[in-house]
């Protein structure tokens, strides 16, 4: 009996790291600038640019940010929601 060794395609690898990578950024949570979740994926980027033989740092700058909080209009006692929390 002979053992036959299947190995897939270059391109099929490719694709599964990409979708890793996607679903890792996706299961990191809600992607706002200037949070935890974004520093962490700075951090997951890092990681990733030296595991490949790169030199990356980051460069910090000063932002301003707005939260948004419920807005809504109230007449007549019927409430219209404006931003979604």
């Amino acid at each position: 009996m002979t053992a036959l060794l299947v190995v897939p395609p270059k391109a099929d690898l490719v694709e599964r790291r990409a979708a890793d990578v996607v679903r890792g950024y996706s299961d990191e949570g809600e992607h706002r600038t200037a949070t935890a979740v974004d520093r962490a994926s700075a951090n997951t980027l890092l990681a990733r640019a030296r595991a490949a033989g790169a030199a990356p740092m980051l460069e910090p700058f000063e932002v301003s940010r707005v939260d948004p909080v419920a807005a809504f209009a109230e007449i007549d006692g019927r409430r219209i929601d404006g931003l979604l929390e």
